[in-house]
């Protein structure tokens, strides 16, 4: 396990090789007002006069007790709302987090009073950006809005809203030039235009920025420690169970077939039961991101939830937690 220090010098270094496909460099980068309304421009093929509010991580609830969002770019034009993401890692939920976000985003955009008119609800679109397939069809570019399923022609529901998801390692002839531009950009880290090389320009600003730096850190060495302490407390916890449940099979099996055999093998089924409840999927999907980002070795990994290096990808294979970069 790496000290602090290690750790640090490891994430700085890391922090000087990001690209535009990471989330936090994304931000950064789309806090720039005249680079986020020309890449909205070249995803909707729409021109925006200007941005009258942007902000980068905003946070939105629906209300006090629910669940809140954090979104990682949101800005106002004159007559629509945009929310773009970032998705390095193409999670399966897509399609419902889209759906809520949509829910946010509308509600916080009603003025609660006795002038509030859903009239006043502008235009909206959530786009996801992502580094891999979300839909496994192939397309550059899925466009969701909502139609009458009904009759024989198509019939808008009209609603305002659009959802676009982008996948940057389309296989299809199905977007312009500078979309494709754009998406290469985020594979390669090579620029072939002007908006790509504005793009790439900014993203080496940001790596030079040392308060960026600094909260880049920051917030890496918190996610590091989150992680370590559900990886030690999962272990306790599988251990404990374990025993538990060991200690309860193995009376079972030891009146069928002698005590010892039976004993040995209730702990040793137990223990591998209490892990899977004691780790969490979560926890278990968390270290497997930090493996995947270089934060922890696999080794460091698999021995604190007690595993062998082979025994940690089975279990994430048997799972379902590896998913696609």
């Amino acid at each position: 396990m790496k000290n602090r220090n290690e750790l640090v010098q490891e994430i700085g270094r890391k922090y000087e090789s990001l690209t535009l496909a990471n989330d936090f460099i994304f931000k950064k980068v789309m806090e720039n007002e005249d680079l986020c309304k020309r890449l909205l421009e070249t995803i909707l093929h729409i021109e925006i006069d200007h941005l009258e509010y942007q902000h980068t991580q905003e946070d939105l609830k629906l209300s006090y007790d629910s669940k809140g969002i954090r979104l990682d770019v949101y800005t106002k034009g004159s007559d629509a709302v945009y929310d773009i993401e970032m998705q390095s890692v193409t999670k399966t939920n897509l399609s419902k987090r889209s759906r809520y976000y949509q829910a946010v985003i509308d509600s916080s955009n009603l003025d609660v009073g006795v002038n509030s008119t859903y009239e006043l609800i502008p235009d909206s679109y959530v786009i996801f950006i992502c580094m891999g397939d979300p839909f496994d069809h192939g397309l550059h570019f899925y466009s969701f809005e909502n139609y009458c399923i009904n009759g024989t022609e198509i019939l808008p529901l009209g609603d305002g809203t659009k959802k676009i998801f982008l996948n940057a390692k389309g296989t299809a002839d199905d977007i312009d030039p500078e979309l494709a531009a754009f998406l290469n950009y985020l594979i390669d880290g090579k620029p072939t235009n002007q908006l790509t090389a504005d793009l790439d320009d900014q993203v080496k600003r940001s790596r030079r920025n040392q308060e960026w730096r600094r909260e880049y850190i920051m917030m890496s060495l918190f996610e590091h420690d989150v992680i370590i302490r559900g990886i030690e407390e999962g272990r306790k916890k599988g251990i404990e169970e374990g025993r538990k449940e060991g200690r309860k099979e193995g009376r079972k099996e030891g009146r069928k077939e002698g005590r010892k055999e039976g004993r040995k093998e209730g702990i040793e089924e137990g223990r591998k039961e209490g892990r899977k409840e004691g780790i969490g999927i979560g926890e278990l999907q968390k270290a497997y991101q930090f493996v995947q980002n270089g934060m922890v070795s696999a080794e460091q990994a698999a021995q604190s939830f007690g595993m062998s290096v082979e025994q940690f990808y089975q279990e994430l294979d048997e799972l379902g937690l590896k998913e696609e970069n």
